[in-house]
């Protein structure tokens, strides 16, 4: 059965109908809204995407429906708002968000390079730590630059070269819905890794 989508950007004073090609023009992801759908992340990719694009997005497949509201999961000091990926590993949480795609392209920085995150007009950034005892990292911390608290903290994190944090995962969408995406872990060398062409993962992950 396919997909339907309607789509007002924020502040919201009319609607768009869109076919799942049309969305996935602007966020290449949606193109893999099935794969999403069975492994359970597409209500955390529409979320994702609302945020990324400053939109109000519904996604109808059947009786299911799928909704994201730009800023959702943006915390603004409150103790009830929380994102469901808090302590996710970061290998789950790329994978659930479709940030391991095809044609995806990581650019590897240094931290002192994430400064420039502050020219960013939109985007997200995660915050990962290491958990005790293992080498494994967990999100501890998800950032929406639309969000001027969050841009805040962010500018902070960069004065003191994100010191504490284990590695700091940025992306944006580019022309065409191509996701770019900014890593770093300290005292590594920048490089930047070539468009990836593995196949989508096919695990489930519960929310």
């Amino acid at each position: 059965m396919p997909f339907d989508a309607v789509y007002a950007a924020h502040p919201p004073q009319f609607t768009v109908s869109l076919s799942l090609d049309q969305l996935a023009r602007r966020d290449m992801r949606f193109a893999q809204s099935g794969a999403f759908q069975l492994r359970g992340t597409l209500g955390l990719v529409l979320q994702d995407s609302a945020d990324l694009q400053q939109a109000h997005i519904a996604l109808r497949n059947g009786q299911t429906e799928w909704h994201g509201t730009p800023g959702q999961f943006d915390e603004d000091g409150r103790n009830d708002v929380r994102s469901p990926a808090a302590g996710w590993s970061e290998a789950a949480l790329m994978a659930a968000l479709g940030l391991d795609l095809p044609l995806t392209t990581v650019h590897d920085l240094s931290a002192e390079e994430l400064a420039a995150l502050a020219g960013w007009a939109s985007g997200i950034v995660y915050v990962f730590g290491r958990r005790a005892g293992s080498g494994v990292l967990s999100m501890t911390r998800r950032l929406n630059l639309a969000n001027f608290f969050d841009r805040l903290e962010l500018e902070l994190l960069a004065s003191r070269h994100f010191e504490g944090c284990a590695a700091v995962c940025a992306y944006r969408l580019e022309q065409g819905g191509r996701v770019q995406v900014w890593r770093a872990e300290p005292q590594r060398n920048r490089r930047v890794v070539a468009p990836r062409e593995q196949a989508l993962p096919r695990w489930r992950v519960e929310l």
